[in-house]
C-alpha cells in the first residue's frame, strides 16, 4: 500500500471511529436524562444498527455485497428492567424482528388484541433474553444483496 492509499484508509478510520465516538456520547445523554427522571429502571433501551461496517477488515470498508461476520453481526443490545445481569447469546436474529420483540417485551409475551393483530414476517426474540431459542433459530435468515451501485454502477449514474 502506498503512502497515498494509507493516508486515505487512516482517514477513513479516523472519521469512522469519530462517528462512533460520537454516537456514544448521544447515547450516555440519553441514558443520563432517563437516571436524572428516574426512568431508567423502568425502560426496555434497545441498541442496534441497520448494517455492519468492514472498517478495514479484509481490505475492505463501508459495508457492501459481501457476507463477512463483519458486516453481516450487527449489535443487538437489549437492556431489559426486569432482567438483572447480562449475557450474550448466539441465537440469529434480524432487522424484521424488532418490531415483534418490542411489543412480546413491553407485553411480557403475553400480547394483547391490538398487539394480537400486528401481522409481521419478523419474530418475538425476547425468549433469547432468558436463554430460550426462537422460531428464528429454526428457521434461519436469507441474506440477499441487490443493490444497483454494485451490480450495474452505471445505472446510478444515468
Amino acid at each position: 500500500m502506498d503512502k497515498g492509499q494509507e493516508g486515505g484508509w487512516l482517514g477513513n478510520q479516523g472519521y469512522y471511529f469519530n462517528c462512533i465516538r460520537d454516537g456514544t456520547r448521544e447515547v450516555d445523554h440519553v441514558l443520563e436524562r432517563l437516571e436524572d427522571s428516574g426512568q431508567l429502571d423502568n425502560t426496555i433501551i434497545v441498541y442496534t444498527a441497520d448494517h455492519g461496517e468492514m472498517a478495514g477488515a479484509h481490505g475492505l470498508r463501508q459495508k457492501g455485497p459481501v457476507t463477512y461476520k463483519e458486516n453481516s453481526r450487527v449489535p443487538l443490545i437489549i437492556s431489559h428492567p426486569d432482567v438483572g445481569g447480562g449475557r450474550t447469546v448466539d441465537n440469529l436474529g434480524s432487522a424484521l424482528d424488532l418490531l415483534p420483540t418490542l411489543v412480546g417485551l413491553a407485553t411480557e409475551g403475553k400480547g394483547s388484541p391490538e398487539t394480537d393483530s400486528i401481522d409481521t414476517p419478523g419474530v418475538d426474540l425476547s425468549p433469547a433474553l432468558g436463554g430460550g431459542t426462537t422460531r428464528r433459530d429454526q428457521d434461519g435468515i436469507l441474506f440477499a444483496y441487490g443493490v444497483l451501485l454494485y451490480t450495474d454502477p452505471e445505472a446510478t449514474q444515468r
